[in-house]
Parts: structure tokens; C-alpha cells; sequence
């Protein structure tokens, strides 16, 4: 679900409201505050659904300071599962894209032949 290339953005309807799932600073801090867990091992963390859930609260507080566990437990007992955590995915992979196919992450682009740059 991206708009364009460099605005990625997953939407969500949860709640009986659309929500924007942003995996940015404010919720990756959160998440791993209260998990401990290592930028490293972050893939692995999401493992368990309990952390999926609490990742996805992390996201949402950052629209919307106000939204308590226990209220998105029970918008996640109306929801369809699969849908909910297939867009959390999308939202982690939008923040994390996988290297493109050349084995370039957008970190470090390739340099042009002819710029007088070394590779």
C-alpha cells in the first residue's frame, strides 16, 4: 500500500476508524522500551503475537494517545486477524525495505560510471 516511492503508507480500519500504521521513531522507541528487544533481533521479536499486538498499539499511540490495550483488544476480537497483522507487516516492511535486487538497502547508492567515484 504505498502512494509512492518514497512515502510509504499502510492504512488500516480498526475500531470502526481508518487508521495510518507508521513504524517510525516514536513507536519503534515505545516497542522496544518495552520489550528490550535489539534492533538486530527486532524480525525475531515479532515471532510472538504478543508482541505483533503490542506493536501495534505502539503505532496507533502515536495517532492517538488515548487508545488503551484492553480497547484494541477488543477491536481485535471484531477484526479479521490475518488482514490486521498482514497490514502490521506491511508497515514494518515499509520502515525496513528489503535490499532491491542489485543488493543495494538505499543506504549507500551505487555509484555512476564515469563520476570519478570508486564503488
Amino acid at each position: 500500500m504505498k502512494n509512492s516511492e518514497n512515502n510509504p503508507v499502510v492504512t488500516l480500519t480498526l475500531g470502526g476508524r481508518e487508521w495510518t500504521l507508521r513504524l517510525g521513531h516514536k513507536a519503534l522507541q515505545a516497542f522496544t522500551a518495552r520489550t528490550r528487544a535489539s534492533m538486530s533481533r527486532f524480525g525475531e521479536t515479532l515471532d510472538r503475537y504478543d508482541n505483533l499486538v503490542l506493536l501495534l498499539h505502539c503505532m496507533l499511540l502515536t495517532q492517538d494517545s488515548t487508545v488503551s490495550r484492553e480497547q484494541l483488544d477488543d477491536w481485535l476480537d471484531e477484526a479479521d486477524i490475518s488482514e490486521v497483522f498482514t497490514k502490521v507487516g506491511e508497515a514494518a516492511e515499509a520502515a525496513f525495505p528489503p535490499p532491491t535486487e542489485d543488493g543495494n538497502d538505499g543506504e549507500n547508492p551505487p555509484i555512476a560510471a564515469g563520476t570519478g567515484g570508486t564503488a
